[in-house]
């Protein structure tokens, strides 16, 4: 829904927002219904902002950098990505996106601000590996040095 939308009723899967325009015109939407992958990335950013809240009464800086860089990455590729079969923290203070199951794993570890390492597991065994940096004009996380193992 938009920032300036007035609701005019909402339920658990469906809004219904009106939106004034020039000239007092007034646009109704209705049945924008959120989707069940739309919710579980909003709980997996309410996820990273509780890990976020927590660093900063620490005072690590540097878990917090590597937050706020995955709370940017979730933002920017939620609707290209499905959502992570699992989150973590590592225990240098980074964050740790995984996907996938047994056979096949890829993984992103968001290492510090800007930055993250990319591997893809194949039964157990490294298949690819590639560094993503923060594009200085897009803002956006890139694949910068793509790699097989």
């Amino acid at each position: 829904m938009p920032s300036k939308a007035q609701t005019l009723s909402s339920s658990d899967d469906v809004f219904v927002y009106a939106m004034t325009g020039a000239a007092g015109e007034v646009t109704f939407r209705a049945n924008e219904a959120r989707s069940f992958n739309e919710d579980r990335w909003s709980a997996t950013v309410d996820m990273l902002l509780a890990w976020f809240r927590e660093a900063h009464a620490d005072a690590d800086r540097h878990a917090q950098a590597c937050i706020e860089t995955a709370i940017d990455f979730v933002n920017d590729w939620q609707e290209q990505l499905p959502v992570p079969t699992s989150i973590g923290l590592t225990g240098d203070g980074g964050v740790a996106f995984d996907w996938g199951s047994d056979a096949d794993i890829f993984t992103i570890e968001i290492l510090g601000s800007g930055l993250a390492e990319l591997t893809q597991f194949r039964k157990g065994r490294v298949v690819s590996e590639g560094r993503l940096e923060r594009n200085p004009r897009t803002r956006r996380l890139e694949l910068r040095d793509p790699g097989g193992a």
